[in-house]
Order: structure tokens, then sequence, then C-alpha cells
């Protein structure tokens, strides 16, 4: 494969095996000529900078204790404070954020829990990171006479149109596993494998 493929494509982890289920639906999929692809997440099999790999304990959703599932809170701010260039606010609730004349960003204001205080504070960079819901709260906080609907918002749909993720759960008996070797199939804590139902391979 040449370089510029690989960074096409990008560079992933080595995916876990599928769940014994799993290896059932690929099966079935396989001969009903229905797609089915890994399902990748942020979950490393193998060691990877000081974080373990994933030890299917199943608990993803619950904090992972060795940092084997991605999380900012584990991931990125721990290596950030070492550099000693990092201050965390906590107790802050992000209010929204302040723009000069020009209409750049250059502040973000906050409230300090603990004062019942507005603060703010300056940068030559703001990012915006807070998640769909959040973002789009601090968007439209965001009011000015140059942007009087919000920040980033002249087309009106900031805060509209937003899903959320669903999902669902089943169980059941499958004769097939009856009598199968007792082994760790918990795997991470989603599915393995994503069976496009609806698509069709040409054979």
């Amino acid at each position: 494969m040449r370089e510029s493929e690989a960074l096409r494509m990008g560079s992933f982890t080595t995916l876990p095996p599928p769940k014994a289920h799993e290896l059932l639906i690929q099966g079935a999929c396989k001969e009903l000529g229905i797609p089915c692809i890994p399902n990748r997440r942020a979950v490393i099999t193998r060691p990877h900078n000081g974080r373990q790999a994933c030890h299917y304990c199943g608990q993803c959703y619950r904090g992972c204790k060795t940092a084997s599932t991605y999380s900012s809170s584990q991931v990125d701010i721990f290596p950030a404070m070492k550099t000693g260039k990092l201050t965390i606010f906590d107790n802050a609730m992000a209010r929204e954020i302040i723009t000069d004349n020009d209409g750049k960003a250059t502040a973000g204001s906050y409230i300090d829990k603990r004062a019942r205080a507005e603060r703010r504070i300056y940068g030559r960079i703001i990012v915006v990171a807070a998640s769909t819901c959040e973002s789009a709260r601090l968007l439209l906080n965001s009011q000015s006479s140059r942007f009087p609907r919000g920040l980033a918002n002249d087309s009106g749909v900031v805060g509209r149109f937003l899903m959320d993720t669903v999902g669902f759960s089943l169980w059941g008996y499958v004769p097939a596993l009856e009598g199968m070797k007792t082994y760790d199939t918990d795997g991470w804590g989603s599915p393995c494998l994503y069976a496009l139902v609806g698509a069709r391979q040409e054979k």
C-alpha cells in the first residue's frame, strides 16, 4: 500500500476478535450477501503510550481505569498537566464566548461556582469542544451587536436538528452456542461488528 493510500484510509490499531455470537452473525451475513464490517472505536488492543491494552472487563461506560478506552480526562489531561503549561479551572460553568469589534473570539466567560461570579479567560485561540448540546448553548449565548443570533449562527441552524444516540438491547436463546467452551467473550462495551442490514453485496 502506498503512503498516500494509508494516510487516506487512516492508521488503526489491531481490532479485537468478534464475540462468539458475532461469529454466527458474520457467517449468516456472508451467506446472505450482507456486508459485515468491523466496528472501530477508540479502544486500544495493545499497549500504547503507557496505556494498557483493553482487558475486556466490559465496563467502558463507567470509566476505564487503565485508559484503554479513550477519554480526554485520562488520555489528554494527565500528560498535559505534566508539561506544566496547563491550568485547570474546576467548579466552573462555561457561559459564552467573547468577541471583539472585528468579530474575533478573544475570551471565554464562565461562572465561578464557588464565588458565584462571572470570570473571563483571555487567549489567542478559543476552542469550543463541549459536545453537541453544550457547544450549541455556548454559541447561542454568545450574542452581540455583530452576532445578534449567536456566534456562527447567521443561518439560524445552530441548536436545531440535533439527534441523540439511540440503541436497543435484546436477549434470546441460541442453540448453536450450547455446550461451547467458556471463555471471556465480553470484549469492549460495544459490538465488534456492524451488519449493514438493507445493503447487499454483488456476488
